[in-house]
């Protein structure tokens, strides 16, 4: 879910990071209330979907810039192979990144509909 909206960045007039930002508030604002209506929270909460898709993330962007570490040593003199890795890297942290602003608006949308 979350990778295929990052493969579908809005169009719109604004800058692509304030509009893309929005469509994460807004994304999140409707699967915290989803979740909320259809009393599923505590199975999301069970999935620990979050921890692992920032788990798999990490073993990625660690397992490139080992790779990377031994392109730079010597071990594989291909350049074509480290652009490659520098652009996967990229594309991870970019990923990261925006995996983390879809979290905190998400977290921010589940307070809205938290039962006091």
């Amino acid at each position: 879910f979350f990778f295929l909206m990052i493969r579908r960045p809005p169009r719109s007039t604004q800058s692509r990071s304030s509009a893309a930002s929005d469509v994460y508030k807004r994304q999140a604002l409707g699967l915290a209330y989803f979740l909320k209506i259809l009393g599923l929270n505590n199975k999301f909460d069970s999935l620990h979907w979050f921890e692992e898709v920032h788990s798999k993330l990490s073993s990625e962007r660690k397992e490139l810039k080992k790779n990377l570490e031994g392109i730079a040593k010597g071990k594989n003199s291909i350049e074509d192979l480290d652009m490659g890795n520098q652009i996967s890297l990229r594309r991870i942290e970019m990923l990261a990144t925006e995996f983390e602003t879809f979290n905190y608006c998400f977290n921010g949308a589940r307070i809205l509909f938290r039962e006091e």
